[in-house]
């Protein structure tokens, strides 16, 4: 490392500086990707829990008697069903058999088995919906699913939870792509920051490797040129910095040696 040239020193600490700012960059868009995911499945997880407070206070008026079990649960769907979150996403509700209790716009699903009902990629999302909460009574449970509007199926994450007066579940969730957008942007805003980074530090790189390597060299240039015998040295730099100093010093110091040399010459 000692015997590297100032200038491959410079580009050194400059990439070990380029490395440090990368890692922090990268820990930003990680960090920054955490936090946006979490907060859009707190977000599925509170809007859940609004429409599962509407579920049981129906079914808290039909514990009471204020309502026959029957016409509290046909109000509890017909408020659910016209509930709505992010313009146009929905609320849906199954059972545990499982068999679709509501879905505000699949009505050929409603009070069919979804037993053996799969998403595209094989996976019996309604079964898994009932096991999580027979387990843990609430979770999150990702799949992919029609996308109205796509021709293709979409990611999508959804937050579920039970109601055990009526064995219920209700449920809701977003498509990931929607997720996938917003990472993007962000992706590309950190990629922004890092190039605007790296061009920086290219340039503060040669600018600085300008103003120290070049006339160090040309210094040590001079210096073995002296040391060889030749007199005929002049750096003449105006700089006012120590490498100026220097080269000022070398100047003076090559002629006080030409007058040494001509006196010793004319005696």
């Amino acid at each position: 490392m000692k015997d590297l040239k100032i200038a491959h020193k410079i580009f050194l600490l400059s990439g070990a500086i380029l490395v440090v700012f990368s890692l922090v960059v990268t820990w930003m868009y990680l960090d920054a990707k955490h936090n946006y995911v979490q907060a859009r499945r707190n977000e599925i997880q509170h809007v859940v829990e609004t429409a599962w407070g509407v579920l049981d206070y129906y079914a808290g008026l039909a514990d009471s008697g204020e309502l026959e079990v029957e016409l509290a649960q046909k109000q509890a769907i017909e408020t659910v069903r016209s509930l709505r979150f992010d313009a146009d996403n929905y609320y849906w509700i199954n059972d545990f058999q499982p068999r679709m209790v509501m879905h505000p716009f699949n009505q050929e699903l409603v009070g069919q088995d979804l037993s053996e009902y799969r998403d595209p990629l094989g996976k019996p999302l309604f079964v898994e919906m009932a096991e999580l909460c027979r387990r843990q009574g609430q979770g999150f449970i990702e799949y992919v699913w029609h996308k109205p509007g796509s021709t293709m199926p979409v990611g999508k994450v959804s937050f579920v939870k039970q109601l055990p007066q009526w064995n219920w579940i209700v449920g809701a969730g977003v498509y990931t792509d929607d997720i996938e957008r917003n990472l993007a942007r962000v992706f590309y805003g950190t990629l922004g920051i890092f190039c605007a980074l790296l061009l920086g530090v290219v340039v503060v790189t040669l600018i600085v490797s300008r103003q120290i390597a070049v006339p160090l060299g040309q210094a040590v240039e001079a210096m073995e040129r002296l040391g060889k015998g030749n007199f005929d040295v002049h750096l003449g730099m105006t700089r006012k910095d120590e490498i100026g100093r220097m080269a000022n010093a070398i100047d003076a110091c090559v002629g006080n040696l030409r007058k040494l040399f001509e006196t010793i010459r004319s005696m």
